[in-house]
């Protein structure tokens, strides 16, 4: 999708570092998203879409096509070596800017506090009490649910298709603590399902793809007249965000309740400064030049 329709030579030792450089790059990064729907008997259609795509595409697309370098080079195919060598400048990314969107705290709890649909409730709850990434949440079983806590062991994949016992990394397979009011609400809606969707052996808690939910809470802000960016990522970083500024966890538990291994990674792209504490900021300004 993102790799045949730039190339307009037709041999392989046609092709250098300068053509992958020059022509390919600067069509990669114009490139549009490609849309896949899939019909009752399986079958799919793929078309593109308005939107370019972004620069997690951009370096996966870059790293198969220097996996296709060295396939040719097991097969002694001449094609310029030199392109393996190719790495973007460190600062070429620095015009995309970084998703710092995150709801505040009072939007976040007039969208989940008004949602008259239950499922989307507990689901909203849920994430943003747990910050679980939205592959864990929807790959959720009644199995996985206990009184005070869930599980997050499996996941669902770039197609919706569940994946049982596969997470993301290893730390990501975790018991989160969740309250006994996020426990009750969970289990009103299992209840509630007279036939929940079945995964194999497994009953999953939510029968919603990514796509669907994602449109789920865009339309449940838009009804508030509150604009949401970011699918479910906003929960995760508003979760994280806030039980730092607490402080009441140690650093072994926010990790481990998160699924990460240090804290590179979520205090560069998931800390955000919730404005917690207003009051302190203040009286510290007033006092800044008092004398005793």
């Amino acid at each position: 999708n993102h790799i045949q329709p730039y190339i307009d030579e037709t041999c392989l030792d046609q092709y250098n570092l300068g053509i992958f450089k020059e022509t390919f790059i600067p069509r990669l990064l114009k490139s549009k998203r490609i849309q896949v729907k899939f019909d009752h008997n399986g079958q799919y259609t793929r078309k593109r879409t308005d939107k370019v795509i972004g620069k997690k595409t951009v370096k996966e697309t870059v790293g198969q096509f220097k996996s296709f370098i060295r396939f040719c080079q097991d097969r002694d195919w001449y094609i310029d070596p030199k392109i393996l060598n190719f790495k973007f400048p460190k600062t070429f990314f620095q015009d995309k800017a970084v998703d710092v969107w995150m709801p505040n705290t009072q939007d976040l709890l007039k969208i989940i506090n008004t949602e008259k649909d239950i499922k989307l409730r507990c689901l909203y709850q849920l994430a943003a009490e747990t910050g679980g990434r939205l592959n864990e949440v929807l790959a959720l079983t009644y199995e996985d649910v206990d009184k005070d806590a869930i599980h997050f062991r499996h996941s669902v994949g770039k197609w919706n298709q569940f994946r049982p016992d596969f997470l993301k990394t290893g730390s990501s397979r975790r018991r989160v603590e969740i309250s006994p009011n996020l426990s009750q609400l969970l289990q009103s809606w299992m209840q509630h399902q007279v036939l929940p969707k079945k995964a194999g052996k497994y009953k999953k808690v939510f029968n919603l793809t990514k796509k669907t939910a994602t449109k789920k809470i865009k339309l449940s802000a838009k009804k508030l007249g509150i604009k949401w960016y970011g699918g479910f990522a906003p929960f995760r970083k508003f979760s994280y965000s806030y039980l730092r500024d607490q402080k009441v966890f140690t650093d072994k538990q926010i990790l481990g309740r998160y699924g990460w291994t240090n804290f590179k990674t979520p205090d560069r792209w998931y800390y955000r400064d919730l404005d917690t504490n207003k009051q302190e900021r203040f009286a510290a300004i007033n006092n800044l030049l008092t004398e005793e």
